[in-house]
C-alpha cells in the first residue's frame, strides 16, 4: 500500500512541476513580445507583421504584409517581370503591373516610416460620401448613367 502512494505522489510531483514550467515559459514568451512591441514597434507573428496591421490602411495591408515578408522578390522588378511572362502576360500589362508594384511599395513605405498616417487613406473611396456624382459600385455607376439618356 506504501508502495501505491509514493508512487502517486512522485506521479503528481512530476505533473505539478511540468505545468510550472510550461506556464513560466509561456509567461515569459509573452512578456519578450510585449517589450518587442513596445521598444521595437515591428514584430512577426505568425506571417503577419504588428506594423502593417496599425500603421497601413486596409486597401494596403495585403500588398504590405507581402513585401514585409518576402522583400527580396518585391524588390526585383526582373523577378516580377520573368514570372510575368511565364503566365504568357504581354509587355504592356507587365509594366502596368510593375508600376502598380512601385507606386504601392512607395505608399507602404512611407505609412511604415509614418511619413503618412493611416487615416491619411491615399485615395480610397469615402464610404460616407453620398454624393450623386460618386457611385459605389458599378451597378450604380451603370445606373446613374442609364438615368442621364
Amino acid at each position: 500500500m506504501v508502495g501505491w502512494l509514493s508512487l502517486v505522489i512522485v506521479v503528481v510531483v512530476v505533473v505539478v512541476v511540468v505545468v510550472v514550467v510550461v506556464v513560466v515559459v509561456v509567461v515569459v514568451l509573452l512578456l519578450v513580445l510585449v517589450v518587442t512591441v513596445v521598444v521595437g514597434g515591428v514584430v512577426a507573428v505568425g506571417h503577419v507583421v504588428v506594423a502593417v496591421f496599425t500603421q497601413v490602411p486596409l486597401q494596403y495591408k495585403f500588398f504590405a504584409n507581402t513585401i514585409s515578408q518576402c522583400p527580396e522578390y518585391w524588390d526585383d522588378e526582373e523577378q516580377i517581370r520573368a514570372d510575368l511572362e511565364l503566365e504568357a502576360t504581354g509587355n504592356d500589362k507587365a509594366e502596368t503591373f510593375l508600376a502598380m508594384v512601385r507606386a504601392q511599395r512607395a505608399l507602404v513605405e512611407r505609412f511604415l516610416a509614418a511619413e503618412l498616417d493611416k487615416a491619411d487613406d491615399a485615395g480610397a473611396p469615402d464610404e460616407n460620401d453620398s454624393r450623386d456624382d460618386n457611385p459605389k459600385s458599378d451597378t450604380d455607376r451603370i445606373s446613374k448613367t442609364t438615368e442621364r439618356k
